[in-house]
C-alpha cells in the first residue's frame, strides 16, 4: 500500500514567481502611433513564417474567396521552395477570433498594452503565408520497372491456400466423387433385391421338392 498523501504546494512562492522574457528577446523601441480603426476599414491578422524575409516580399496576392495564392520573392527561391498565401481557415476573424488580441503602443512608445477600452478589438480577417515544396515534374514511365515473375521450380504442390479458395478442379473432384457414392448406393440396392429374390427362388423350389417326396411317398 502506497501513501496517499501528497506534498503540500507552496502558493506563496507560485504567485510571487516574476515573468522573464525569452532568451531572444529583444526590446522594441520607438513605437510607432497606432491610429484608431474607422468603420470603412478593417483588421487584419497576416502570419509569416520565421524562414521568410518580408523585405524581399514583391507583393502580397490575396484572394478572399480562400484560395491559395503563390508569391513572388525577389531574388528567388532556395531548395525550391516557395510560398503561398491564404486565408485561415482553423482561426476565423471577427467575433471568433477571441483567443487573439492586439496590442498597441502605449502613449510614451516603450511598451504595448491590450487596445481598445475593455474590449480588445478583434481581427476581421486572419491570413497565413506557408511554406511549400515545388516539386519537380516526374516521368513514371522512365521510372517504372517492368515486375519480374518469381522463377517457379518444378515438382512443387501448394499446399495452403487463402481463405475460400482451394485447388484448381477440386469441385470437380468432389462432386465425381458423390456421383461415385451415388453410383456404388445404387449398386447395393440392386444387389440386396436380387438377392432376396433369389432366396425367395429357392425357397419356393425347395417347398416343390418337399410336396414331389410327400407325393410319392403316398
Amino acid at each position: 500500500m502506497g501513501d496517499s498523501k501528497s506534498e503540500p504546494v507552496d502558493t506563496q512562492a507560485s504567485e510571487s514567481e516574476i515573468f522573464s522574457p525569452p532568451s531572444d528577446y529583444k526590446r522594441v523601441k520607438h513605437l510607432k502611433k497606432f491610429h484608431k480603426k474607422r468603420n470603412d476599414e478593417e483588421l487584419w491578422l497576416i502570419k509569416l513564417p520565421r524562414s521568410l524575409d518580408v523585405s524581399k516580399l514583391k507583393t502580397l496576392p490575396l484572394d478572399l474567396n480562400g484560395h491559395e495564392q503563390p508569391m513572388p520573392v525577389e531574388g528567388g527561391n532556395d531548395d525550391n521552395t516557395q510560398y503561398s498565401i491564404g486565408e485561415d481557415k482553423t482561426q476565423r476573424g471577427g467575433q471568433d477570433s477571441s483567443n487573439l488580441s492586439l496590442l498597441v503602443p502605449e502613449e510614451n512608445r516603450e511598451s504595448l498594452k491590450v487596445s481598445g477600452h475593455g474590449n480588445s478589438l478583434k481581427f476581421d480577417k486572419i491570413f497565413s503565408v506557408r511554406k511549400t515544396a515545388q516539386i519537380p515534374n516526374i516521368d513514371y514511365e522512365k521510372l517504372t520497372v517492368p515486375r519480374s515473375n518469381v522463377v517457379k521450380i518444378e515438382g512443387l504442390r501448394r499446399r495452403h491456400y487463402a481463405s475460400g479458395y482451394g485447388p484448381e478442379g477440386e469441385d470437380e473432384e468432389e462432386n465425381g466423387k458423390d456421383d461415385l457414392k451415388e453410383d456404388d448406393t445404387s449398386k447395393e440396392e440392386h444387389t440386396e433385391h436380387k438377392s432376396k429374390k433369389h432366396k425367395k427362388h429357392s425357397s419356393s423350389e425347395e417347398h416343390s421338392k418337399k410336396k414331389s417326396k410327400r407325393d410319392k411317398k403316398k
